[in-house]
């Protein structure tokens, strides 16, 4: 990724849209950002970082904070970057959730957080997705741009100093090696997956063996205790067979006893039946002869039944026949009534008729009553018009003369303000010198400050110097001290060296000094000797206090050199030093109380300027409000004219409308209206009530007349039905020759019905009695007699217990053998299962804990081994720029130690230091020599990424201070290192307040900071 153009806009401290286009740089693709502290430097990684990755470059800040304070609510905040990848070039826009202008003027509204990501396939403006095809494009996630891309503020050694499961995430992205990281994950869950199988299996196990009867047996029992699964199955399928067996034979008991029990109960119930059959037929001879004499009157009931029936009907005829005769009567006599009334009725109603003849002429009359109540009301309502317009001519009247003593107070106030403003205007031009004075002394200060900073270094080293001076002294006598120690103990033993060869001659062996084979005077040891070993120890003694006092001397020397350098550039001596400080101290204390007294008197200036946009605002108000009230003024008077021309017309329409009347008041017009309507009304109400009565009291004559027609052909068929059944009843009294009258042989209609159902029920039981006894007795169980029915029941009671007892045994076999037949086929099931799942176990079990690090591969995972061979070249490339940045002293190593616990290792990063031939970590190098070897190892990165060629280009690099913590020999060594970058095409921005920076680096960002907002430039 290579930022090609940046555009802010209200973001951060810039209030305005600020455009820097790195193509200004052409070939220098190392520049510096510079600036005042405060002024927005580090805004423009914020930028970059934010259009990426819609967050910010440090875990300081706020994405939702980034609008400008200096910006209003009618601006919005926003970054545009373009950048270029791999030839291809892309456009990124983002923006806060923030308020912002609304379509009404001086409105705001609330926005919500926006993208537009532009690329070659479309554009992109949901932000989750926008988010994800970036990372998918640069191939990193947001903490990994910031350890390799961008390196923040306070943050650049955070891939230094992460441990193994940090950097591992980083490369992955990096050198693509999800595959791997995918295969560890997949035979972890294959493993998890198996173990819990076998888990599960060895729960159901015993679930099942919980479920067997083992009915005492006491091998069975035991296999299930000691859980061993094989011994379980074979002693439970012989348990199983043995109640298998068992359960045949009482089976067999069981149906022999049923046979013996239906043989009982079949020979008692036949004794029941013949018992009950005996006593029914006595009980059918006992009722036979009342049923008879029933039958009798039930039979002559009936045939009186048919005489009652002709003799009713003969008795509703001359019923009915009666009340057709009266009503007959009724109708003739309704008829004479209603014929006499209507008679009555047409003769007043030709009297209505002619009263209703003269309607028309009183309605025409009421008509012209109407009209000229009518113009009365508008008369009215024109004068009512007169006196609104009238009364609203006089308020317009003395609004324009209210107009008119405005516009003169308006003049004068104007004529004031401008005053006001000629003196404002000088004003500014006071606070304009005051604030260039500001600035000048804000930089005087800023310098001061740097300055101050130096001395306070420059003393800090010579503490430093004097502290190991005291060392180098202690060193020096330690040293002296195995020093003497040494040579003393040397010449001891040079002297005693004849007699401790001497020690070793044997027989006629050569000495090894002289060559001869005669010893005529053996040498002799001292007391005072001491062995070849202890010597070595001595030896060793004082070249470790050598080599301590080597590098104190190296160390002393180095930081002379250093403090030397800094005096020089402080143009004082190591003896003036402190004096020198407290003078400049001095001088720096003056100068920020005069910044003080210059920002207190500007800032009073800019109270009073700040009411210059007052009275600017209160000009413009007073001229809006002049034109105002002279455009009021001009309509007024129109209004006035249009309103005389208005009261002459309805003066015109008045004298003419009251020309026309032919009554003085509208009392009078209205009385005699009133009076005519009522008359109207009753005459047409009269002759419509009349009407429609007469016409009803002709359809009730038509309807008499109607009726009367009816019931007199009524009255002669029912005298025709009398006579015919007087004859019927005749004919069926002869018919039935009863003797007597059919009314001696009536019964009640429920006892006759009775009577009858109850002789049908006695004969169809005697029926049905003779049809069983018949059936009963070829029926009968045994041959010959039987015995009591008492022995036949003792004997039913004995079988029924026996039946219970087997039933409870056969059912206790039955649930212990399905039990055990079930537990043996759950038991087989789940041990075939769990042999296949140690099968697998034992392939994946030992892959997964290979290939995602145990104790036996020191916790490295196959994924941290791929990774720890890249992390090899990175290292070896780091240390190309680190050991030239620390005169060879330094060198990158992987840690070859295991950590404490069992976490992830294998990419945790050790420094090895030529000065103790020793290795030690990271975290104990100074600030700058922790600024140096993270930016080798970020360099060394992006170097091995290039040379891979991976899914990741990285092509820029953003370094936000940290060189204020470098010597100046360190500081040469750096930028010699970021300048080779420029060779490579590398685009390498840097943020820091080093002066040097600034001469040496032609290409610069400058960032100016002022009260209203940043601004920045591209300086080349």
């Amino acid at each position: 990724m290579r930022p090609i153009k940046l555009v802010m806009n209200a973001f951060g401290p810039y209030k305005d849209r600020v455009e820097l286009d790195f193509r200004l740089f052409n070939a220098q693709t190392l520049f510096l950002v510079s600036g005042p502290t405060g002024a927005g430097k580090t805004t423009i990684f914020d930028a970059i970082a934010y259009a990426l990755y819609d967050n910010a470059s440090g875990d300081s800040r706020d994405k939702d904070a980034f609008k400008s304070q200096f910006s209003t609510d009618q601006e919005l905040c926003y970054v545009e970057l373009t950048f270029e990848l791999v030839g291809k070039e892309y456009f990124i826009r983002r923006s806060p959730a923030q308020s912002g202008p609304a379509k009404a003027k001086g409105k705001t509204k609330k926005y919500m957080s926006e993208v537009e990501f532009r690329h070659p396939n479309g554009i992109t403006t949901k932000i989750k997705e926008a988010n994800d095809e970036i990372k998918a494009l640069l191939s990193l996630e947001y903490e990994q741009f910031r350890q390799i891309v961008m390196l923040p503020q306070g943050e650049f050694k955070r891939m230094l100093e992460s441990d193994s499961g940090e950097k591992e995430k980083i490369f992955r992205n990096i050198f693509q090696t999800s595959p791997f990281e995918l295969f560890q994950t997949r035979l972890k869950k294959k493993k998890k997956v198996l173990d819990d199988k076998h888990k599960e299996t060895m729960h159901a196990l015993t679930q099942v063996m919980t479920g067997i009867q083992s009915n005492g047996d006491e091998s069975l029992e035991l296999a299930i205790k000691e859980e061993r699964m094989a011994d379980v199955v074979s002693e439970l399928e012989k348990e199983v067979q043995k109640q298998v067996e068992s359960l045949t034979a009482i089976k067999k008991r069981q149906v022999q006893t049923e046979k013996v029990l239906e043989e009982v109960k079949a020979i008692q119930q036949w004794i029941a039946k013949e018992e009950a059959l005996v006593s029914k037929e006595k009980e059918l001879a006992a009722r036979e002869g009342a049923i008879s004499v029933k039958e009798t009157h039930v039979s002559l009931h009936k045939k009186a039944q048919q005489l009652k029936t002709l003799h009713d009907t003969i008795e509703a005829n001359v019923s009915e026949k009666k009340r057709l005769i009266k009503s007959l009567q009724n109708t003739i006599d309704e008829e004479k009534e209603n014929a006499e009334y209507l008679a009555k009725e047409e003769n007043t109603f030709a009297a209505l008729q002619e009263a209703f003849q003269t309607v028309d002429q009183k309605r025409e009359l009421l008509q012209a009553l109407k009209e000229e109540e009518n113009r009365f009301e508008e008369i009215e309502k024109n004068q009512g018009k007169q006196q609104e317009i009238s009364e609203e001519k006089q308020r317009l009247e003395k609004k324009r003369k209210e107009l008119g003593e405005r516009l003169k107070e308006i003049e004068t106030e104007k004529q004031e303000v401008a005053e006001q403003k000629e003196e404002t205007e000088k004003q500014k031009e006071l606070w304009n010198q005051l604030k260039t004075e500001i600035m000048k002394a804000e930089n005087e200060q800023e310098k001061l400050e740097l300055k101050q900073k130096e001395f306070q270094d420059a003393e800090k080293k010579k503490r430093v110097v004097e502290m190991r001076q005291n060392e180098w002294k202690l060193a020096q006598e330690a040293y002296g001290e195995a020093n003497e120690q040494f040579d003393r103990h040397y010449h001891e033993y040079n002297r005693n060296l004849a007699g401790i060869l001497a020690k070793e001659l044997e027989g006629e062996e050569p000495c090894p000094v002289c060559g001869s084979t005669d010893h005529p005077q053996v040498a002799v040891v001292t007391p005072e000797t001491i062995t070849k070993e202890e010597l070595k120890v001595y030896e060793e003694t004082r070249n470790r206090e050598r080599q301590q006092l080597d590098q104190l001397t190296a160390t002393i020397s180095t930081l002379k050199e250093e403090l030397d350098e800094k005096i020089r550039e402080l143009n004082c001596s190591l003896v003036t030093l402190t004096e020198a400080r407290e003078e400049q101290e001095g001088d720096l204390q003056r100068k920020k109380r005069e910044c003080t007294t210059l920002s207190e008197q500007a800032s009073q200036i800019e109270q009073e300027l700040s009411q210059k946009e007052t009275l600017e605002k209160q000009f413009d108000q007073l001229n809006a409000e002049e034109r105002k009230k002279e455009k009021e003024s001009e309509n007024a008077s129109a209004t006035l004219i249009g309103m005389q021309n208005h009261l002459n017309e309805l003066q015109e329409k008045i004298e003419e409308l009251s020309n026309r009347q032919m009554h003085e008041e509208v009392t009078e017009v209205r009385e005699k209206r009133t009076k005519l309507e009522i008359e109207i009304a009753r005459i047409q109400k009269e002759y419509d009530e009349k009407q429609v009565r007469i016409q009803a009291l002709q359809r009730q004559q038509s309807s008499i007349e109607a009726t009367k027609k009816q019931l007199q052909d009524s009255l002669q068929n029912q005298k025709e039905k009398a006579e015919k059944a007087e004859a019927e009843f005749a004919e069926k009294e002869a018919e039935l020759a009863l003797g007597e009258p059919f009314e001696t042989f009536l019964l009640g209609e429920e006892t006759a019905d009775e009577w009858e159902k109850e002789a049908s029920r006695f004969r169809q039981e005697a029926y049905a009695h003779a049809h069983q006894k018949e059936a009963h007795s070829k029926e009968k169980p045994v041959k010959g007699s039987l015995e009591s029915a008492d022995i036949y029941a003792a004997r039913e009671a004995v079988m029924k217990t026996r039946k219970t007892e087997l039933e409870a045994e056969r059912d206790f076999y039955v649930a212990a053998t399905d039990a055990n037949q079930k537990a043996l086929r759950e038991l087989k099931t789940w041990l075939k299962k769990e042999a296949a799942t140690q099968k697998a176990f034992r392939i994946y079990g030992n892959l997964s804990e290979l290939a995602n690090g145990s104790k036996e591969t020191d916790y490295v995972s196959f994924e941290r081994y791929v990774l720890g061979i890249y992390f090899e070249e990175i290292l070896q490339a780091a240390n190309h720029r680190f050991q030239k940045m620390t005169n060879k002293r330094y060198q990158l190593r992987k840690k070859q130690t295991k950590a404490k616990g069992a976490g992830p290792q294998g990419l945790e990063v050790n420094v090895f230091d030529q000065y103790t031939g020793q290795e030690r970590s990271v975290n104990t190098l100074s600030g700058g020599e922790t600024f140096k070897a993270a930016l080798a190892l970020a360099l060394g990165l992006s170097e091995v990424i290039q040379n891979q060629n991976g899914g990741v280009t990285v092509n820029t690099l953003f370094i936000d201070e940290g060189f204020g913590t470098l010597d100046s020999d360190s500081l040469d060594n750096a930028i010699q290192t970021l300048m080779e970058l420029n060779d490579r095409g590398r685009l390498v921005g840097l943020i820091s307040h080093v002066e040097e920076l600034k001469t040496r680096i032609p290409a610069h960002i400058e960032v100016e900071k002022t009260t209203k907002g940043s601004t920045a430039a591209i300086r080349v």
